[in-house]
Parts: structure tokens; C-alpha cells; sequence
């Protein structure tokens, strides 16, 4: 995604700064795209106030804590002042989804207290109910895959 492609879809959406800094600089990379989409999603879709929204939310330890710090990169939460968070969202670059990557959106939410995570590389998209305990988790809702028409050439 250009920037100027950026500057369309969140067009008349006000964004926070820190929020709009982080996307203006990642939209361009493959990852950083999916990861703008959501947002858009989110806002312009399921109608979350752009305050509820967090980029890179610091979520404790890994799975491997003797990896350090890991964040979330995207944390939607209950309320404005974001200290309820509700779902947490790991994204992948379009067509980068790993079962493992369930793994960490469920770690992370574990540790953030959130009630849902979602893993998503836009094609293929899981929504998850977080469970107390590790891989315990019951995936909610319907998995979502983007379905692209192909042309029969004659």
C-alpha cells in the first residue's frame, strides 16, 4: 500500500497520532499493510472508536519468556482510556498464516486479559474466545477467507 493509497482509506477518519505515525510508517510494508486494513476495519466496520484502538501494545512475555517482551499489534479495548482490553488481533502479510500464529494472538491475549483474539492475513482470518489455560481456546464465529473469482479463459 502507497501512502497516498493510505491517505484514501482513512479518509475522513480522524486518527490519533500515535496510531496514524504507526501505520503512516508501516503501511508501505507487506505486513504493515494488512495491519492498516484492520484498522480501517475496525473503525469504519465493527465501529470502534479510534481511541478503543492500541499499535504494538506491550503483552508480557512470550510463549518463550526467555525471548523478552513481546507486543500485540493491534489491541482493541472495552473503553477510550484503554485499560480494558477486549480483543487482541495478531496480523500476518497477506498470504503469511501459520497455525503458530494462532498460538501467539492466544498468548498475548492471555497475558493482556483479553477476551477474544483473532489471527489474520486479510485471505484467511480466525476469531478465537481466549481460554484461561494454554491451547485451550475455542475458535468462535466464522472463519473468514476472501474468495477471488477466477476467469475461465475460452
Amino acid at each position: 500500500m502507497t501512502e497516498a493509497e493510505f491517505e484514501d482509506l482513512f479518509d475522513g477518519i480522524s486518527l490519533p497520532a500515535h496510531l496514524k505515525k504507526r501505520l503512516t510508517k508501516v503501511c508501505v510494508e507487506p505486513e504493515g499493510e494488512v495491519e492498516a486494513k484492520w484498522v480501517h476495519r475496525l473503525i469504519a466496520e465493527y465501529l470502534y472508536h479510534p481511541n478503543q484502538l492500541d499499535l504494538q501494545a506491550p503483552a508480557g512475555a512470550g510463549r518463550n519468556a526467555t525471548k523478552g517482551n513481546v507486543v500485540a499489534d493491534i489491541v482493541v479495548y472495552r473503553d477510550k482510556k484503554r485499560t480494558q482490553p477486549f480483543i487482541v488481533l495478531e496480523v500476518k502479510r497477506e498470504g503469511g498464516y501459520s497455525p503458530k500464529d494462532a498460538k501467539q494472538a492466544e498468548s498475548y491475549a492471555r497475558n493482556l486479559g483479553a477476551d477474544y483474539h483473532t489471527c489474520s492475513d486479510w485471505i484467511t482470518t480466525y476469531h478465537y474466545k481466549t481460554a484461561r489455560y494454554i491451547d485451550q481456546s475455542t475458535q468462535v464465529g466464522n472463519t473468514h477467507k476472501t474468495w477471488t473469482p477466477t476467469i475461465q479463459r475460452i
